[in-house]
């Protein structure tokens, strides 16, 4: 008799869905080096680069909160929390009554404040200390944009254009490192993997 030694990591739901953290990422940074590089924003061009980023994020949100085995309960219900308000609001950006600088200014205030509290509880919540690391760097970023938003209404267009480069270029950099950084969790488990299935058994005693 022998006993086989399996290998079966904790976060085997989220390395596998490395590649759709890295879009959302990628998808977030590209909006904001438009934003950056675009000459002459005007509102509409913002609401609706943001209101795309809102709704893609949104969705995947709520399907990293539906197909990733590996989330706790609590984190599950932030990330597609989240996922469904970044949905309604990238949508209320898009209708005419809300299209006015205060408003579309106060909607993603709020949006990255509650985005940002999310964040931080998900990492107190998380049991790896490298994902509680990511989480909270993106829950510090959110937050602080948000509550200046909110704080500064009245601001102009071109310094919401600013905050908003600023946060998406910020927080889509460090979801494209947490990506990468799944991606080589999950071929280190394909590898341990791998030398398991090989290993001789062990005799059993």
């Amino acid at each position: 008799m022998s006993e086989q030694v399996t290998y079966a990591p904790r976060n085997t739901g989220l390395t596998d869905l490395w590649g759709l953290v890295l879009a959302y990422g990628l998808l977030t940074f590209g909006v904001g080096l438009v934003l950056a590089a675009w000459p002459g924003e005007t509102l509409t061009v913002l609401t609706w680069l943001i209101a795309l980023q809102l709704v893609f994020v949104g969705s995947a949100r709520m399907f990293l909160s539906m197909a990733s085995a590996s989330l706790e309960r609590g984190e599950r219900w932030l990330v597609g929390g989240t996922g469904a308000l970044a949905i309604v609001v990238g949508v209320l950006c898009l209708t005419d009554p809300i299209q006015t600088l205060k408003a579309v200014g106060i909607l993603i205030g709020v949006f990255w404040i509650v985005a940002g509290l999310g964040d931080l509880a998900s990492g107190f919540i998380s049991g790896s200390r490298r994902e509680r690391i990511w989480d909270i760097v993106k829950g510090i970023v959110s937050l602080g944009a948000g509550i200046f938003l909110v704080a500064n209404p009245k601001v102009s267009l071109g310094f919401l254009v600013l905050v908003s480069c600023i946060w998406l270029l910020g927080y889509g950099a460090v979801v494209v490192v947490e990506a990468l950084r799944l991606r080589s969790a999950k071929h280190a488990r394909v590898a341990g993997m791998a030398a398991a299935a090989h290993s001789p058994s062990a005799p059993a005693t």
